[in-house]
């Protein structure tokens, strides 16, 4: 098997997994998948369990198939233990009605003030991000009597590779046909006992079977929405979240599970801490799947694009790193690397389901229209990958051109004296005029950013000049007087209100009324980069207009703001905060 060593953990020396907190951020359809918090504590004398100091990483959501609580990690890379000196394997035949499951913070208590997980690491009590879900099966009356944390849950029954664990963490559940299978094509027969599944292009072979379970099980489709809708809801406007994941089935089934046993106040309670193995078993003898993404013959001729003439066959596997892979946070030497458990893991985890025929159709008689002469040569293997989702360079170059200038001390040479913030229309001070009167009143937190090597200052408030150096040509819009001495200002700000936060972009106007404001946001409504706001900034200068058309690639959401007779006047920053907060999405029409 290939050894996979995880850059964030690449720790010297022996580390354990001690355990896994919340997600890093909010999760959205839009935006990459999270990474998860992970706390690791040193092993100086290993194997003796001596502690030592203690450490947290985060990692890619989509790494988490790799690894489980109490897992040992030498040098980043996970040891194959016979045996877990921390927790003994134990047989166990679980209740997974819905009645019988319940869901509790890992600080919560019980009725006599104790807490419901037994907590032996008191450390972890002062970090809010360690306080993540458990999942409790009753039995005997007792409704604690089995804890599992809800991250392990979805380790195991979620998290067969880092594309279905990306997955279920950003939405595509909630429409599965666009990301995951397609409806009208997927089928099953079950006189027959058989299913068939129609695999959109980003899934993996070996989820086929699983996503069986979503496609056709009664009751699976919506467990596994569940995950997101509950990571993606707006509790207490935090910006990490919990995991919550509950098993994709109901009924009583008998698990191979790691445990630990504590005996409190006279009540039992057994710690879950790693499902190896379950006998649940799909309720289907056959499934067969096709992918989206194989040849078809086209059914007619296009002279601009002929069919090759050489046999096309499977292509070679790529040679695997002579050294083993790296998985790290960041981008990799190439693309995106997917992961995923071999099918042995997975018969492994699953062993009745390995009776279970799973068979991919081919198609016949295919044949690529490219025009290529032959097939493309091997790339090289890449030894450094990531399961995260790559940006692209045009994306990175742009932002890596306005990073830190949020945080960069304001230099004498970063002063632009040749502007004049009076001139022209003064709409964009009015806006500065409102959000100073947040300010004060406290009605909101108004942040002024710095997103241009060039800044200048009216009053308090930090203005951007334009140009800003980044490669636009010395248009008349980027000057608000005829002779292009006096560069054009813009004011851009963040306003926090209750939890959500938006932005704005208001350029100083030439004539009065002669352009509206942006508003930015995200899904989630959270902090953006810098970066963002340069690049819009920079995409308005280059389309002389103000317009975000062409930032398509950007997780963000924008629209149009006009200044009204109704931001003058008594109140006029109230109602201005609230109409901040209802701008709709900018769909090209009316603005």
């Amino acid at each position: 098997m290939l050894e996979v060593k995880h850059g964030s953990m690449e720790l010297p020396g022996f580390w354990r997994i001690v355990w896994f907190g919340k997600l890093e951020h909010v999760p959205s359809a839009t935006t990459a998948a999270p990474s998860i918090k992970v706390y690791l504590q040193h092993l100086p004398r290993w194997p003796e369990r001596t502690p030592g100091s203690r450490t947290t990483e985060c990692i890619n959501a989509g790494d988490i198939p790799l690894f489980h609580l109490n897992a040992v990690l030498h040098d980043g890379v996970v040891e194959r233990l016979a045996d877990n000196p921390w927790t003994r394997r134990k047989c166990l035949t679980l209740d997974l009605g819905r009645d019988n499951l319940r869901v509790i913070r890992r600080f919560d208590r019980d009725d006599q003030g104790d807490f419901i997980v037994p907590v032996t690491n008191d450390y972890l009590l002062s970090d809010s991000d360690a306080n993540a879900l458990f999942l409790c099966i009753g039995q005997g009356g007792n409704p604690f009597r089995y804890l599992i944390p809800c991250v392990e849950v979805f380790r195991f029954f979620y998290a067969f590779s880092s594309t279905l664990a990306k997955t279920a963490l950003t939405g595509a559940f909630l429409t599965p046909d666009s990301h995951i299978w397609d409806v009208n094509k997927s089928w099953v027969n079950w006189d027959e006992r058989m299913a068939f599944l129609q695999l959109r292009k980003r899934m993996l072979d070996n989820d086929a079977r699983h996503l069986a379970i979503y496609a056709f099980v009664p009751g699976a489709l919506e467990r596994a929405r569940e995950i997101f809708l509950a990571a993606s809801g707006r509790d207490a406007g935090e910006p990490t979240r919990f995991v919550r994941a509950l098993p994709p089935f109901d009924g009583r089934v008998t698990f191979q599970a790691q445990i630990r046993k504590r005996e409190r106040a006279g009540c039992a309670r057994t710690l879950i801490t790693q499902l190896v193995s379950c006998d649940w078993r799909l309720p289907f003898d056959r499934i067969e799947f096709r992918r989206d993404n194989d040849g078809v013959r086209a059914k007619d001729s296009d002279p601009n694009r002929p069919v090759s003439r050489w046999n096309r066959s499977r292509r070679e596997e790529i040679p695997p790193p002579p050294n083993g892979l790296t998985l790290v946070r960041g981008p990799g030497n190439r693309d995106e690397t997917p992961w995923q458990l071999t099918s042995e893991d997975i018969n492994a985890r699953f062993p009745k389901q390995s009776r279970i025929i799973t068979k991919k159709l081919e198609r016949e008689e295919t044949e690529t229209r490219s025009g290529r002469a032959e097939p493309s040569p091997l790339r090289p293997p890449a030894s450094l990958g990531t399961t995260g989702e790559v940006r692209t360079s045009a994306e990175s170059i742009a932002e890596a051109l306005i990073a830190g200038l949020k945080q960069a001390i304001v230099s004498e040479a970063m002063i632009d004296t040749a502007v004049d913030p009076r001139a022209g229309d003064a709409a964009y001070l009015q806006t500065a005029e409102l959000l100073l009167d947040m300010q004060r009143r406290h009605l909101a937190e108004v942040e002024f950013i710095c997103a241009s090597p060039k800044i200048a200052y009216w009053k308090s408030v930090l203005l951007n000049v334009c140009p800003n150096d980044l490669g636009c040509d010395a248009s008349a819009w980027l000057y608000v007087d005829p002779e292009r001495t006096k560069p054009r200002l813009v004011l851009i700000a963040s306003i926090r209100w209750e939890g959500r936060v938006r932005y704005i972009i208001d350029f100083q106007r030439k004539r009065p009324r002669e352009c509206s404001m942006l508003v930015l946001w995200n899904e989630e409504e959270a902090e953006l980069p810098v970066g963002y706001l340069g690049q819009a900034l920079l995409a308005c200068q280059k389309a002389r207009q103000v317009t975000l058309v062409g930032l398509e690639h950007l997780p963000i959401t924008w629209g149009r703001l006009r200044h009204k007779a109704s931001l003058e006047g008594d109140g006029a920053a109230d109602r201005f905060l609230v109409r901040l907060f209802e701008v709709a999405c900018y769909e090209g029409l009316a603005e």
